[in-house]
């Protein structure tokens, strides 16, 4: 078989020129030249310092392992590429003979990259000089070609000067034919986290498709994606299309955006559950210009939704001559600007304008809200400006005809505006509360310094049985078993808000119920530091009730926080009179009254009752003293001046001491004031003079 012998000639033959390749390129080129030649020519492309801890050249290509790259100038401003492995596998032949740069493989892996902003120094004035000539085009052919390109295991950091901070880690890239003259397809993958401020996100991206890198005029290169897969914070989005000219891209993309629900958003989190913003999808046009970002059209749409944009950056503005958001009965749109480079935070200055929305079919967007029997409209037109984490709003919104039901309460035609500017509110309301009409009156002024509202309402009749009632204590509670409450100091979890004034009237016509009714009832108000916890509310309040009656009223309020409030004073006699033994003494509980009136301070969280007195057919009481909020302690005084009832005729004033705490009074009576009464006063006259003239008769 002559041709085995030659072909097992041609295999040593080419196995032997291999061999002395290797052996020669070892010998023309040792690990340290290589090493020392890497180092020089790396340095002077880059213009940066290169550190390596070796270097080799082989039939294969040239591999460094140890590679560092400074930040302009050297490691004195930091390290910009550490990788652990870097090879180049390049074909000697064509290099050679065409002084093409060819190769097979180029891999790196397991790096890290870096590029921080740093404020560049002020620009000296450029000297005049004759215009530099055109640069020379590549000559035709290929001069750069990879056949492989893998790029595995890194993280890349990136800090603007502003303060914005983007961290890419397990990023992978991978490429195959890899050229100048023409396109090659890629793959890209990467999970990230940015931080800015006090916001921060986290996701993943991965992309894919063909990049045409135009002979390197990147003016002219184009990418195209297929697709753009982003996970920000759980949100999944996708876009495909074509990015061109990579020096200023122009896109044109199909976006794809998800649902947005509960789950998904936080912003969404205080909804019910079941609410859902419908998936979009649709065209994006943009521009990136030296200015920044231009999006000339951004039309996305869904199930019953769709959301119209145009904007443009300029530095750290944004200028949004138009934004459209419609879903079933909405219809927003917003213009203005954004500045996301303002002193103190991002900035907003914004017009807001609400169409005219159905209640009704708003309420069909939210799980649940059908059963508010919604109806009538809503609109507003306003304005928005300053922090975006405070912003001032003025304008215009109106309640027209609107109904609905809730907690058992029904609101029925109800007319309502409210007119704001930055410093104030005004506004008026009138309809119908449970079938009685009502009206009120609203103004505020310094709302962006001190807050100072003023409220004044009329009901022509309030029927108490209507009103909702509160939760009862839950098993195993302290009310529930009778210990001592919580104190009612800041609540955990949160802030308070921003504290504010407030005064004003509230004057019901008539008042009903089986147990309470009364002709006429008018509470006015004057607080400050409302809005905050109790112990930072400073004010004082009256109340005149009456006249009237009552029945088991302490049945009637112990469901009703509003009344338990109101009615405090009396609540306190009655569950005082349940503790007191003196025969003849009122129970409080069936009275007939001519007024109750009532005269209140509220102090760093202590409830003062400067006046609390109710005039009655059998009694006549009055209650003066402290109520201590946050410690729920009582420390009062009462007297009551008995009418003449049965045998025994307690036509005095009978004074006690009120200790304890609101679900356990501690009662003291004063027996002074027991035996001042002229009844018992005359019992034991009589009982003194008996007893004296039984003496004489057994001393005789």
């Amino acid at each position: 078989m002559r041709w085995l012998k030659w072909l097992s000639l041609a295999a040593g033959a080419s196995a032997a020129l291999l061999l002395a390749a290797a052996l020669a390129l070892r010998a023309l080129f040792p690990p340290e030249k290589v090493k020392a030649l890497a180092l020089t020519r790396i340095s002077a492309a880059l213009g940066r310092e290169v550190r390596l801890q070796s270097a080799d050249l082989g039939l294969r290509g040239v591999r460094l392992e140890g590679v560092e790259i400074s930040e302009v100038p050297d490691f004195k401003a930091g390290t910009a590429l550490k990788a652990a492995r870097l090879r180049v596998a390049v074909r000697l032949w064509p290099l050679v003979a065409r002084r093409e740069v060819v190769s097979d493989e180029l891999v790196l892996q397991d790096f890290e990259a870096s590029y921080i902003e740093r404020a560049a120094p002020p620009a000296a004035p450029a000297p005049r000089s004759p215009a530099a000539p055109p640069a020379e085009k590549a000559a035709a052919g290929a001069v750069f070609s990879v056949r492989k390109v893998s790029i595995e295991g890194g993280k890349v950091l990136y800090r603007s000067r502003d303060g914005l901070e983007v961290l890419l880690t397990q990023t992978a890239f991978s490429a195959a034919g890899v050229g100048l003259d023409g396109p090659f397809a890629y793959s890209l993958s990467c999970y990230f986290s940015a931080k800015s401020g006090d916001a921060a996100h986290s996701g993943r991206l991965s992309a894919q498709g063909e990049f045409d890198p135009a002979s390197g005029d990147l003016a002219k290169a184009a990418l195209t994606l297929k697709p753009l897969s982003v996970t920000v914070d759980g949100l999944s989005a996708k876009a495909e299309g074509r990015l061109d000219g990579l020096r200023e891209p122009k896109a044109s993309l199909e976006l794809s955006l998800p649902a947005l629900t509960r789950g998904n958003t936080p912003a969404l989190a205080a909804l019910p559950e079941g609410f859902a913003l419908p998936a979009l999808t649709g065209p994006l046009k943009a521009a990136v210009g030296a200015k920044g970002l231009s999006i000339e059209t951004l039309s996305l749409k869904g199930d019953g939704a769709a959301l119209e944009l145009k904007a443009a950056q300029n530095g750290t503005r944004w200028d949004v001559p138009k934004a459209r958001l419609s879903w079933g009965p909405v219809f927003l749109s917003v213009s203005g600007t954004a500045d996301t480079g303002t002193k103190g935070g991002p900035s907003i200055d914004l017009r807001v304008r609400l169409d005219p929305m159905s209640l009704a079919k708003a309420a069909e967007l939210v799980p649940g809200a059908t059963a508010y029997a919604a109806s009538g409209t809503l609109s507003a037109e306003l304005s928005a400006k300053g922090q975006t984490s405070d912003p001032v709003l003025a304008g215009a919104v109106t309640l027209e005809k609107a109904s609905a039901k809730v907690s058992g309460q029904t609101l029925s035609g109800v007319e309502a505006t409210l007119k704001l500017t930055p410093d104030t509110a005004a506004g008026t309301l009138t309809g119908t509360f449970n079938g009685s009409p009502f009206q009120a009156k609203l103004n505020g002024k310094s709302l962006r310094t001190a807050p100072d509202v003023r409220l004044d309402a009329k009901l022509d009749r309030l029927d108490l049985a209507s009103l909702p009632a509160g939760a009862a204590p839950s098993e195993g509670s302290e009310a529930k078993k009778g210990g001592k409450p919580a104190p009612a100091g800041r609540a955990k979890g949160g802030g308070a808000g921003k504290p504010f004034k407030a005064a004003g009237t509230l004057t019901v016509g008539a008042v009903k119920h089986a147990n309470f009714e009364a002709s006429e009832a008018k509470l006015a108000f004057d607080l400050k530091g409302v809005g905050s916890d109790q112990a930072r509310l400073d004010g004082s309040a009256t109340l005149r009730i009456g006249p009237g009656r009552f029945e088991d009223l302490k049945l009637l309020a112990s469901d009703k926080p509003i009344l338990k409030a109101l009615l405090l004073p009396v609540i306190i006699l009655q569950k005082t009179a349940s503790f007191i033994r003196v025969p003849f003494f009122p129970r409080f509980d069936t009275f007939t009254f001519t007024e109750i009136r009532g005269d209140y301070a509220v102090k760093d969280g202590v409830l003062t009752v400067r006046q609390s007195k109710l005039d009655g057919s059998s009694a006549d009481a009055e209650l003066t003293g402290t109520l201590d909020l946050l410690k729920d302690a009582l420390d009062m005084k009462a007297k009551v001046r008995i009418g003449g009832q049965g045998a025994v005729k307690l036509g005095g004033t009978v004074a006690f001491k009120v200790r304890g705490t609101m679900a356990a009074p501690s009662v003291s009576v004063d027996a002074a004031s027991i035996l001042k009464q002229p009844a018992v006063d005359k019992a034991v006259g009589d009982v003194l003079k008996q007893g004296e003239n039984l003496l004489k008769g057994l001393f005789k």
